[in-house]
């Protein structure tokens, strides 16, 4: 990595730390091209890669709901505890 990568990268976690995601999410919207600059990939995987799990729990819960009822507080916290998202898809691509 050589000095301008690692430039980019402190600029990019700084930037997470004082504005956070959301604030750096509006700039991409308003500059695309910053997407493709290095420190703001690795937040935008992370970004997706969260979005992604939390899409999959809330699919898990909506199809328990609507076969089972309305979950428990422990069994919605179960399912809220699960990150791996290959045990996640399993979980929804499971019919009994």
């Amino acid at each position: 990595m050589d000095t301008g990568d690692r430039l980019m990268t402190a600029i990019g976690f700084l930037l997470q730390l004082r504005y956070g995601a959301m604030t750096i999410a509006e700039l991409i919207r308003k500059n695309p091209d910053a997407s493709k600059i290095g420190p703001f990939l690795t937040f935008f995987e992370e970004d997706l890669a969260k979005g992604r799990v939390e899409g999959v729990r809330q699919s898990i819960l909506a199809l328990g709901r609507k076969k089972f009822g309305v979950p428990t507080p422990e069994q919605e916290a179960e399912v809220n505890a699960l990150g791996d998202l290959t045990h996640l898809d399993a979980i929804r691509e499971w019919h009994p």
